[in-house]
């Protein structure tokens, strides 16, 4: 079977998995579909198609395949409505295939209740998730795989939990790589006696890297379909590198959520230091600060 033939057929399985899991999503459990890294964010989370990258597994897990060595990343997020996300990214690795795990946790903060009787302050919602995945080149492509874990409580009282999946593949053609992910299939919230599907979308995207490096400067461009609202998202962002500084820019198309994204990144040996910002259209914006490092193999 050729090369291309290959990727053919995991694109297909992606998309097929992926459209029949559709559903309505939950109004919890909402930190999942989010890339985590400033990175990623910065380029408005247009990376399903980015290569050899710890920033982009959020995205695509088939961007694990080909990490240099091993990375590490923590990430730190903050709106001005008391919200907060936090998480560690850790890829290896192993021979051909490249492992990764994921720890994360939002907090929406402070919210009032009023029983009819009296007022009380509770936490508004606390998310807690988990990720182990793995990727594995196919000649010039790459399949993944994410298991995740949500454990997800609502005004101190509600809680649930359930496992979700992603499944994706990429391809890289010269400076071009092209890629597609179906995210968190299967999978649902109960809580207390109603259920409730977790945000569940299928992306594709292309790069076009602006040097001999993938994981270097380039251009993204990415769409994502979201079956609670049957519609699509596109997305694109561009990144310049001077080293040791990288600027980066990205635009969501859409008017419910976060539209222009901008970040800055500097490079200090093995360590690099990203931050970004996005402008929300409910005048919500949000704050993303990330540290990452590399243990052997290339920089992050």
């Amino acid at each position: 079977m050729r090369r291309n033939d290959v990727f053919s057929a995991l694109l297909a399985l992606v998309l097929g998995l992926a459209f029949r899991v559709s559903g309505r999503a939950a109004t919890a459990g909402d930190t999942l579909p989010d890339s985590a890294s400033a990175r990623s964010a910065g380029l408005a989370d247009a990376l399903s198609a980015a290569p050899a990258d710890l920033d982009a597994v959020d995205a695509n897990p088939a961007a694990l395949a080909g990490l240099p060595g091993t990375q590490v990343s923590f990430q730190y997020q903050r709106g001005l409505s008391d919200d907060a996300f936090g998480s560690i990214h850790v890829g290896r690795p192993f021979g051909s295939m490249t492992m990764g795990l994921a720890l994360g946790a939002f907090d929406a903060g402070q919210a009032v209740i009023f029983d009819g009787v009296s007022e009380r302050s509770v936490n508004a919602q606390k998310d807690w998730t988990a990720s182990l995945s793995a990727a594995v080149p196919v000649g010039r492509s790459a399949l993944g795989l994410t298991v995740k874990y949500l454990s997800s409580k609502l005004a101190d009282t509600a809680s649930a939990s359930t496992l979700a999946a992603d499944l994706g593949v990429q391809m890289v053609v010269g400076r071009f790589s092209f890629g597609a992910a179906g995210q968190n299939i299967g999978g649902k919230l109960r809580y207390v006696e109603r259920s409730h599907p977790l945000s569940q979308l299928v992306r594709a995207g292309g790069a076009y890297h602006l040097g001999s490096d993938a994981r270097g400067a380039g251009l993204y461009a990415d769409a994502r379909y979201r079956f609670e609202k049957s519609d699509v998202i596109p997305a694109a962002g561009v990144e310049f590198i001077r080293a040791p500084l990288a600027l980066r820019a990205g635009y969501l198309f859409s008017d419910s959520v976060t539209s222009l994204t901008a970040g800055a990144g500097v490079q200090f040996g093995r360590l690099r230091l990203d931050y970004a910002f996005g402008m929300a259209s409910e005048f919500d914006d949000r704050h993303r600060v990330s540290l990452s490092a590399a243990f052997g193999g290339e920089r992050p």
